[in-house]
This record gives C-alpha cells, sequence and structure tokens, in this order.
C-alpha cells in the first residue's frame, strides 16, 4: 500500500472520529434542551472530545447520569469556544453522577442560581498545562442554595477544588480534593457543613472568607468537622492582586471574617505555615466603601482538633504571615494563629470581649495557640516595632454554643 493512501485512510479516520464525537456533542446538548422534569440524561461510555461548553438552563428535576467515571469522560482539554465545561443556570433539583471531565478551561462545573442540586461520585481532573484564567475551579456554586457535593474528587485545579461562593445551605463530605491552590473554598456563605473529607496536597486546605461588595455579606454558621486535611504545601498560585493572595501555602484551615462557626474533631497533618488562622480583613491593608460589611472573626470554637507536624517544615517566606511567624519562631509554629483583631463594640464590662462573641480553644491535641495582637504590635505590615505576642491560651479557654446542623429544604 502506498504512503499517499495510508495518509489517505488515516485523515478519512480522524474525520470521521471527529464526527462521531461532535454527534455526542450536539446530542447531548439537544437533549438537555428538550429534556423535562424528571428526566434522566444518560451517558455512554466513552471518552469524549468537547468543543463547547455544555448548558442546561431554566430546568428542573434533571438528571445527569455518566457509566461511571472509569467509563465516561468527557474533555474540555480542547475547548473552542466558552469557558466553562458544563453550567448550569436558573434551575432547580438538578443531579450530576457518574462521569468524570477532563481539562477545562475556566471552571469544570459551573452552577449558578440554582436550588438543589445534588453532586455524587465525579471526577475532575485539570490535565491541561496552558492557564488561560487565574480562577479555574473544579466545582463552582454560586448563588445557589441547598446541595450536596459527595464521593467526589477534585485534582490539579489553579484555583479551588470546589469553591462555594454567594450560597446558602450546603453539605460536602466524602470528597478528596488534591493538588489544587485550594481544596475547598467558602466564600460569603453560610450554613454549610464541611465533613469527612480528605483534603491534601493544596496549597490550602479549607478556606473561609468573607469579603466586602459582594451581594451576600456574611460568613456564618458553618461547620468543618471529621476532615484529614494533610500537606497542603504546594505554591499559592493567585497573583498579589486577589484576595486569596494572602493566603499563606502550608495552610490547614483559614478564616477570615467569619463569624458563629465550629472547627473540630479534625486530624490536621504537616501543614507549613498554619494548621488553624483566625484573621479580621484589616490584615490585608485594603479598603472597601460597604458600609454593611464587618471585617472582623468572632464567635468561633476551635476544639478536639488533632494536629501534627515534622520539624523538617519552614513556614511560607513569599508570604506577610508567614514571615512573621518565621522570624519570631522559627519552625516550631503554634498551629492555632489569631490575629487578634475584634470587634470594638463587643468590648463589654472591664473592656473584655463578651461572652458569645469569643474565639473559644478548647481540648485540642497539640493545639498551642497564639495572639499576634496585630494592633498593638504594628502600625502596618511593613513597620513592625517591639512584639509581645500572646501564647497563653487561657484567653480562649471557654466554649460557645455548637453551631447546628444544616438541614436542606429538598430531600434528594
Amino acid at each position: 500500500m502506498s504512503v499517499k493512501k495510508i495518509n489517505f485512510l488515516l485523515k478519512l479516520g480522524l474525520t470521521i472520529f471527529s464526527c462521531c464525537f461532535a454527534q455526542f456533542e450536539k446530542d447531548f446538548q439537544l437533549k438537555l434542551i428538550l429534556s423535562e422534569p424528571g428526566d434522566t440524561i444518560f451517558l455512554d461510555s466513552g471518552f469524549f472530545p468537547m468543543l463547547g461548553n455544555i448548558t442546561l438552563e431554566n430546568k428542573k428535576d434533571i438528571i445527569i447520569q455518566g457509566s461511571g467515571i472509569s467509563n465516561t469522560i468527557l474533555s474540555f482539554s480542547n475547548q473552542v469556544s466558552g469557558s466553562n465545561g458544563l453550567e448550569i443556570k436558573n434551575c432547580k433539583n438538578i443531579t450530576l453522577k457518574n462521569f468524570s471531565i477532563q481539562g477545562y478551561r475556566d471552571n469544570a462545573i459551573a452552577f449558578e442560581n440554582t436550588d438543589g442540586l445534588f453532586i455524587n461520585n465525579l471526577k475532575i481532573d485539570q490535565i491541561n498545562k496552558r492557564i488561560v484564567s487565574e480562577n479555574i475551579n473544579g466545582v463552582s456554586i454560586y448563588k445557589c442554595k441547598n446541595f450536596i457535593v459527595e464521593n467526589s474528587i477534585s485534582n490539579s485545579s489553579h484555583g479551588s477544588g470546589f469553591v462555594i461562593k454567594e450560597s446558602q445551605y450546603g453539605i460536602i463530605r466524602f470528597v478528596e480534593a488534591l493538588n489544587n491552590s485550594f481544596g475547598i473554598k467558602i466564600q460569603n456563605s453560610s450554613h454549610v457543613d464541611i465533613h469527612s473529607n480528605n483534603i491534601f496536597n493544596n496549597s490550602g486546605g479549607v478556606i473561609l472568607i468573607n469579603t466586602p461588595d459582594l451581594s451576600l455579606n456574611e460568613v456564618k454558621k458553618i461547620r468543618v468537622f471529621d476532615n484529614i486535611i494533610k500537606n497542603n504545601n504546594l505554591k499559592n498560585k493567585f497573583n498579589s492582586k486577589t484576595i486569596s493572595s494572602f493566603i499563606p501555602s502550608g495552610t490547614a484551615i483559614y478564616c477570615l471574617a467569619i463569624e458563629e462557626s465550629e472547627i473540630f474533631n479534625n486530624t490536621i497533618l504537616n501543614n507549613k505555615t498554619l494548621g488553624i488562622g483566625i484573621f479580621s480583613y484589616l490584615i490585608t491593608n485594603l479598603t472597601s466603601s460597604d458600609t454593611e460589611y464587618s471585617p472582623y472573626s468572632s464567635s468561633i470554637y476551635i476544639h478536639d482538633n488533632i494536629f501534627r507536624k515534622s520539624n523538617e517544615f519552614y513556614p511560607a517566606l513569599n508570604n506577610k504571615i508567614g514571615i512573621l511567624l518565621f522570624l519570631k519562631f522559627y519552625k516550631d509554629i503554634p498551629p492555632i494563629i489569631y490575629d487578634g483583631n475584634f470587634n470594638p463594640k463587643y468590648l463589654g464590662k472591664y473592656n473584655m470581649i463578651s461572652e458569645p462573641r469569643r474565639i473559644c480553644i478548647l481540648d485540642n491535641e497539640n493545639g498551642n495557640y497564639v495572639n499576634l495582637n496585630i494592633k498593638r504590635n504594628f502600625t502596618s505590615w511593613y513597620k513592625p516595632f517591639i512584639t509581645r505576642y500572646n501564647t497563653d491560651q487561657n484567653e480562649c479557654n471557654c466554649t460557645q454554643k455548637s453551631t447546628p446542623e444544616v438541614i436542606l429544604y429538598e430531600n434528594f
């Protein structure tokens, strides 16, 4: 057989191959457009390259079900249109389960304005080397409520494996988040349970942050418990213009301007900078005109966690917090760090913080503590004078009322 004929057959084969998978993409999108309440969209076994994003809008009671995470793989590695992989907007009671997504451009799965969503047994893997956007996430849940994410894996996202933003009433359980900038990120959201997860080899494990100038202006009623959070020492890939850049690599749990939340029964291992960090928005030196925003953390109950860290680790030295801790403690850094910034309106009798608003730390194994006393020790991050940190955990020897379990409005 001549070389010319072989080349012709190869080109013919590739054309047929491309047409088959283009047809799968068209059929998949058409089924979603025509779907009715109660329908299940089944995805066959196979590896399916996707050239555009897939959307589902203004639908309810729809299930998208693959044949297993090793059997049904949607690849957006060569996507030419759209930014997200799957987009679900303005829907109600949507279930995704039993398939994998590879190589997405922005978010692998993006939910927006959806009430009732259930993710089960998904695998998301960012295999693309070329990054076109900084905030690339595995699963993004934005302005949603009543959600469950479980039994799923998110790997190698430039942003967060799982990110919840301006949302309420959700559960994240039995997931693995690895090799991301952040494993699980909760931003300006409330009433979320994060439990029984394996979060490792990220830059930061669990990130709870409340930032100004967003429509939902609180992070409260969060429970973080029964997780294994270990070896989160990768480089933080966010640039210096974002709030996420302030979070040092080597962080297990980071709390910024949150309240009425509980962190307990976690196993926190070999995170080089922070086991649990409790901070106010003031440490960023960023300004805001949001008059409804409170920059302080308060009413946090940290108890019954286990901390372990090898002495081989240095804190992150490309971060202001990491540098402060290194200069004061070298490698023997207490795992629980509080910046000491409290809301002055909570000062009560004898100039003490009122009991319901205290940071309470109790019964943690190897859970040493330091209060950085930022207001007293620094005129700014760049001009420290003689520092006097407080390492007396008795100032936090108290209890708080347990944060209630999250109850969803919908039963899946």
